[in-house]
């Protein structure tokens, strides 16, 4: 259950969908910012990366995966013009994880 309602806390706090009832011309963005997401292979979610979400900034990254799935299935139901992604993407900036995380976004396409 904390798991489910940390998810949907992040979830509003990412998520940002401007009404239809802005735009005249009905044009919808969802805009996302820090996601700092990290590919899964890039972490065994040992004792280092446990001590670096709970002893920092980052205790959200334990459930990227799941927060970056949601807001993406999200994303993809609203169908909107544009979704723009701002901030730090990945979590130090990896290559593999920019590139899975750009895999994920290709759904959206």
């Amino acid at each position: 259950m904390k798991k489910a309602v940390t998810i949907c806390l992040v979830l509003v706090m990412l998520l940002c969908i401007a009404p239809p009832a802005c735009a005249e011309d009905g044009f919808s963005l969802i805009i996302a910012t820090d996601l700092h997401y990290i590919a899964p292979a890039l972490t065994d979610h040992g004792s280092y990366f446990t001590a670096l979400t709970e002893g920092g900034d980052g205790k959200l990254m334990r459930y990227i995966e799941e927060i970056t799935d949601a807001f993406l299935d999200e994303a993809a139901a609203q169908k909107p013009e544009a979704v723009l992604l701002t901030g730090d993407l990945t979590f130090n900036g990896a290559l593999l994880s920019h590139t899975a995380l750009a895999e994920k976004l290709r759904a959206l396409e």
